[in-house]
């Protein structure tokens, strides 16, 4: 389970710039943790953890979104929701197969030729999702998205 890193050293007299830098390192760091090991082995609850960090920064983004300097909101902002939404198509089928795989059908009758049809048809699927998903993780760090995101209010 993605447990969310406490965030360290936060001061009442931090201007919120010095706060945000503070808690979008620790929300990065998050990332880039859960990304390594989604990039390792994509199994779902690496893709589960992953998702989850995704989303907590980018809860914080659009929280604090008129602190953003420039345009950077909008970039992060759009490559946020495509992480979610390439990430998201793999946690659906992951969360079919496990319903499917925990069926009573699947249960009573594992070599049923429908169980192991839509099983085999949704894995297939899976694999080519989460494919397309790590090209644009990688793609992401090749950028150096995350370098820039936690020195935006550095």
């Amino acid at each position: 389970m993605a447990k969310a890193s406490k965030i360290r050293d936060l001061a009442p007299e931090d201007d919120v710039s010095r706060a945000l830098h503070k808690i979008v390192q620790v929300r990065v760091r998050e990332i880039r943790r859960y990304q390594a090991i989604v990039l390792r082995a994509p199994s779902p609850e690496a893709v589960h953890d992953f998702r989850v960090a995704v989303r907590r920064l980018f809860s914080l983004l659009k929280i604090f979104s008129q602190y953003f300097p420039g345009d950077s909101y909008e970039e992060i902002r759009s490559v946020m929701k495509e992480l979610l939404g390439l990430f998201g198509h793999v946690r659906e089928i992951d969360v079919f197969q496990e319903m499917i795989g925990e069926s009573s059908l699947a249960r009573k009758h594992p070599q049923q030729p429908f169980v192991r049809r839509i099983y085999a048809d949704k894995q297939s699927i899976r694999n080519e999702a989460a494919e397309r998903s790590l090209e644009y993780l990688r793609s992401l760090e090749n950028a150096g998205l995350w370098h820039r995101l936690e020195s935006t209010f550095s």
